[in-house]
């Protein structure tokens, strides 16, 4: 049995999933070791393989959050992920929209895209749903 955890987590605690039934049909990807996830190397990889692919249109959805804010209508599902040394959540479902997030994150923070405070604190934190296993 499992049940879901609503609970607002920060988008640095997501973890983009690697393995995500969308990369089957690209030729660049190659499966990663789920021990893996969490480095570095691993995530900007997943966010460059999205921003890259126009099948995943991440451009057109960050284009969207920028203009409209982001719209939480279905929340995103995570589950807890043991391997990082410090406690993340792995991305099951809404990995475009994490992943739309993090490159606004990361482009204002380089200093190449400008937000209000008020859309940084707005794209920081969002609603998530963790799914939990009931024990028996």
């Amino acid at each position: 049995m499992m049940r879901f955890v609503p609970r607002t987590l920060g988008v640095q605690d997501l973890l983009l999933h690697p393995n995500n039934y969308r990369f089957l049909d690209n030729p660049e990807y190659k499966k990663k070791l789920a021990t893996k996830y969490h480095h570095d190397i691993v995530q900007e990889t997943t966010l460059r393989m999205l921003e890259r692919g126009h099948q995943y249109q991440l451009p057109a959805l960050r284009d969207s959050i920028l203009a409209n804010g982001y719209v939480p209508m279905e929340r995103v599902i995570v589950v807890g992920y043991e391997h990082a040394p410090v406690r993340k959540y792995l991305v099951v479902e809404g990995n475009r929209r994490v992943a739309a997030l993090k490159a606004i994150i990361r482009d204002a923070n380089e200093g190449s895209l400008s937000i209000t405070p008020q859309q940084e604190r707005d794209f920081s934190k969002i609603p998530c749903a963790i799914l939990e296993r009931l024990k028996k």
